[in-house]
């Protein structure tokens, strides 16, 4: 019996590759069409590892598939759009959403924090806006910054 659980546990990795894999060449179409600009960042727990799918919202067509470990947080990188966060977690399903990705301001990219490290005290995980910004206020740069160096004469 505890044989045939090491070799169980031993095919779940494996398992779980094939699938993400299986679901990205199903939406590789769609997915290569969108840029990815817009921040999902998701934290955990050590222990926590996780297969993460964004699926569009309107079609459940899957643009991203991701195998990701817990315990340091991930930034990942997602189209624009309306999408379903689903979140495969210790033989339990997730499914966050519709969270809207989008460019929302000059240079403001607007996106996600998923904190998932409330799910082991027994609370709910925890969605944030969470924004990057690309560009400096020129008020800010201080006096004598050159971003580039001057063209040689």
């Amino acid at each position: 019996m505890r044989g045939a659980r090491a070799a169980l546990a031993a095919l779940i990795p494996i398992a779980r590759a094939t699938l993400a894999a299986l679901i990205l060449t199903a939406g590789a179409v769609l997915a290569q069409d969108l840029p990815r600009t817009l921040p999902l960042q998701i934290r955990s727990l050590p222990g926590q590892d996780m297969v993460l799918t964004l699926r569009q919202a309107n079609t459940g067509a899957a643009v991203l598939v991701r195998d990701l470990p817990g315990g340091t947080p991930r930034r990942l990188l997602v189209p624009p759009g309306r999408f379903a966060v689903e979140i495969a977690l210790a033989g339990q399903q997730l499914v966050l959403g519709p969270l809207d990705f989008a460019v929302t301001g000059p240079a403001r990219k607007q996106g996600h924090l998923v904190d998932l490290t409330p799910l082991a005290r027994g609370a709910p995980a925890e969605v944030r806006p969470f924004a990057l910004c690309d560009r400096l206020d020129p008020v800010e740069v201080p006096e004598g910054f050159a971003p580039f160096p001057p063209d040689p004469d």
